[in-house]
């Protein structure tokens, strides 16, 4: 498909050749000479190209991830109540493999108040390891994977932009000879009309050059045709360029600019650059400048040619004595020259019908596949990651089930009541121990079902009220919904001596909800959002490169990354409006120091 400027050339130099063909007198072969040449400087004109501007590398720093443990608190409100008794339940249900103390021995906080058989929790360990490990494992593979599908699908495009390059160098070639061929033919029959010309036929010598000046006066026309063309071009791209909507978008919509990218496409001007892409062989405005000159120029120079026709009427009658001497030669050089072009089309024909068919669909093939592989690639990363989160979930849940085999003393105290014995099963919903404690007072406060999967015995929690501030441990974590809170029923003992919290009281209450320990972290600043996504901007080889990644959990300053980054990647820390994928980039230090 032709753009709009090579449209107007091929129909200015089409015009061209169908006049010249019409007539083959020498006056209309020597015309049609001068058209095609001014034809030739215009596209030699249009082919010329600007040098790119240098682009300019952005200062940027970078930081790499650190391990870092995240932990979350929250703040509830809760009740003070007197510290009476302490009920231990066991997390987990079991037989009871061992029993410490007997009712009224006193126990301090943290001790061993009896285990339960933790063979199945060790297996279950052993299986969760084991199926990070390989998680671990897959996901690694995949990202492997990923890099070389990335650096085959650039190498399957660069292959792919050289073939399509060459096919359009071919195709140019191709044209060029036929084009030569076509001249050849038009100038041996001009030739050969010229050596049948009498001398004597003045008359018609005027007339023919009458013809030759309306074929000059068409060319002038087509070549204004052509300038007002251009410059239309330009007006448009000028309004483009010089629009104040904010809606990009719909501007490119409504100048049909097609393939709007809104994080490339951030300028009215861009988007004129774009539509000049699109509608022309025009890739900058200095080009378009340069061709309306260019245009401006034929048709002062088809001008004077116009001009220069209207007084050489004695010098063509002088040619055209001249070329009849050549009569019998002429005739043999248009039947070679009608050979030569046949030849050259049927060339052009059989690559264009054959050739280049069978190019492109290999080209597209090998396209095809390259995006194919790098989706399925792209796709395993997801399903990697997904595996490795779940792994690691059942292998905390798995850690904290064999730490629940073993109950300890939530306070120190007086033990009042044993409902456990060895070798019996122990119920994770019924007393197992109970302990009177008199070291303080206790607080109670109620909390959602998302929060209490975090909340563990013996927990710190801090107790704040009038400015004062208390220190305390969970001793109680509910397992069932109250009926009348709708809530989980947590308790915390405070610890210490002489406390002035007066029974019934509301106090607040700041514990450990969510806890990261031993992660990857990045400052919470250097993650972008998009679509419901995030990734990171990496430095790497001197540009920067638009990275997804999966975070966790995150506090005000750092936010667990889950995958999609190494722990030795690069983050670039700073902001930049000019930061996108594929930018050029250098260190700020760098930067300052050629300043």
């Amino acid at each position: 498909m032709l753009t709009h400027g090579k449209w107007i050339l091929q129909k200015l130099c089409g015009g061209m050749n169908m006049k010249y063909r019409k007539n083959h007198t020498f006056l209309k072969s020597t015309s049609a000479l001068l058209v095609l040449s001014m034809t030739a400087t215009i596209l030699t004109g249009c082919q010329q190209t600007q040098p790119a501007e240098e682009e300019v590398a952005i200062a940027v720093e970078v930081i790499q991830p650190q391990t870092d443990t995240i932990i979350i608190e929250n703040q509830f409100i809760g009740t003070v109540e007197p510290a009476n008794e302490v009920i231990v339940i066991p997390k987990i249900a079991g037989e009871v493999t061992e029993t410490f103390f007997q009712v009224g021995d006193k126990v301090e906080e943290g001790a061993l108040l009896f285990t339960i058989d933790d063979t199945a929790a060790n297996i279950t360990l052993a299986s969760a390891s084991a199926a990070f490990e390989s998680a671990q494992a897959g996901l690694i593979t995949a990202q492997a994977a990923l890099k070389a599908q990335e650096a085959n699908h650039i190498s399957v495009e660069a292959g792919a932009a050289e073939t399509i390059g060459k096919m359009d160098t071919t195709q140019m070639e191709l044209n060029s000879a036929v084009e030569k061929a076509q001249n050849a033919v038009g100038a041996s029959r001009g030739s050969a009309e010229l050596s049948k010309q009498s001398f004597a036929s003045a008359q018609s010598m005027a007339e023919n050059i009458d013809a030759n000046l309306d074929i000059l006066k068409t060319n002038q026309s087509n070549a204004e045709s052509y300038y007002n063309s251009l410059s239309m071009l330009k007006a448009t791209y000028q309004s483009i360029a010089s629009s104040t909507a904010t809606d990009l978008e719909q501007l490119a919509i409504q100048y049909g600019v097609t393939g709007f990218d809104a994080a490339t496409d951030t300028t009215a001007e861009k988007v004129a650059l774009k539509f000049l892409d699109q509608k022309s062989s025009y890739n900058t405005i200095t080009e378009l400048d340069t061709a309306v000159a260019t245009a401006k120029s034929t048709i002062t120079s088809i001008e004077s040619s116009v001009n220069s026709a209207e007084g050489s009427y004695d010098s063509y009658i002088t040619a055209q004595v001249q070329a009849a001497i050549g009569m019998s030669t002429s005739a043999e050089n248009v039947e070679t020259a009608e050979k030569a072009k046949s030849l050259a089309e049927q060339y052009k024909l059989d690559y264009e019908n054959y050739t280049k068919t069978k190019i492109l669909a290999g080209v597209n093939a090998s396209l095809a596949g390259a995006d194919a592989s790098l989706t399925s690639a792209q796709s395993s990363i997801t399903t990697a990651s997904s595996s490795v989160k779940s792994a690691k979930a059942n292998l905390d849940s798995a850690n904290l089930q064999l730490e629940h085999t073993r109950v300890e003393a939530p306070v120190s105290g007086m033990i009042t009541a044993i409902h456990v014995s060895e070798h019996n099963f122990a119920s994770n919903s019924t007393q197992a121990y109970v302990i009177e404690s008199t070291d303080g007072e206790k607080v109670v406060f109620y909390v959602a079902e998302k929060s209490i999967q975090s909340i563990m015995l013996g927990n710190e929690v801090t107790i704040e009220k009038d400015n004062l501030s208390y220190q305390g441990k969970i001793t109680f974590v509910g397992t069932s919904v109250d009926p009348g809170t709708g809530l989980f029923k947590v308790e915390a003992m405070i610890g210490g001596e002489n406390q002035n919290l007066v029974s019934g009281t509301n106090v607040t209450i700041r514990t450990i909800t969510s806890k990261a320990a031993d992660v990857m972290t990045i400052p919470i600043d250097t993650v972008y959002y998009e679509s419901e996504k995030s990734y990171v901007f990496l430095s790497v080889d001197g540009t920067a490169k638009k990275v997804e990644i999966a975070t966790g959990l995150s506090n005000d300053s750092v936010i667990e990354v889950v995958s999609g980054i190494e722990q030795n990647s690069e983050v670039i820390s700073n902001w930049n409006s000019q930061l996108k994928d594929g930018v050029m980039i250098k260190a700020a230090e760098e930067v300052e120091g050629h300043e």
